[in-house]
């Protein structure tokens, strides 16, 4: 037998909150179609208040040029950074209006929290996710977090316009960081 540890961020190189209400809407990891990127570039398609996506992390060639090609049919400005360092990809979560963790239902990411939601929150930045149970059970009452069903760009879009369109869903996010890095933390004493 063995102790288990939630996967929760490290806050130790995270800069303070901060969310810029005209930036981007960002997603910070591996850009993958099962990750939702095409999903995303979709949403932003469908939106009314979203046409400007980053993305920073890792991105095939050939899914890059997807997404590009997508994104200029569409009318979305995507900008592909590619892989930083946490603490730069942290510093751009902070220029950003929402974070995003669109995952495809998957048996990998059905159980899982993706870590990228809790780092948004405790940037002060709200968050649309994919209401998948392992996400819901950590972060599905959390102020400042909208949950989609896995794959519907429609929704997504949807979400995406109604944390534009409702200041409170950012002030409720603004106002919790200290919360999330206090209560989503590593064991240190275990």
């Amino acid at each position: 037998h063995h102790p288990v540890f939630e996967n929760y961020p490290v806050y130790d190189d995270m800069p303070e909150p901060g969310r810029d209400p005209a930036g981007p809407v960002v997603y910070v990891g591996d850009v993958t179609e099962i990750r939702g990127a095409l999903t995303l570039v979709e949403a932003a398609g469908r939106s009314d208040t979203t046409d400007r996506l980053e993305f920073i992390g890792r991105c095939s060639d050939q899914l890059s040029a997807d997404l590009r090609g997508l994104a200029t049919e569409l009318g979305v400005q995507i900008d592909l950074r590619g892989w930083m360092p946490h603490n730069e990809a942290m510093a751009s979560v902070t220029a950003a209006s929402v974070g995003v963790a669109p995952l495809h239902d998957v048996p990998n990411y059905r159980r899982s929290l993706p870590t990228k939601t809790l780092e948004y929150l405790a940037l002060g930045v709200p968050v649309v996710a994919s209401d998948l149970p392992g996400t819901r059970r950590v972060i599905g009452g959390l102020p400042g977090v909208q949950l989609v069903p896995p794959g519907d760009a429609g929704a997504l879009a949807r979400a995406l316009d109604t944390v534009d369109g409702d200041p409170s869903i950012a002030e409720a996010a603004m106002a919790g960081p200290a919360d999330v890095r206090t209560t989503f933390r590593w064991p240190a004493d275990e």
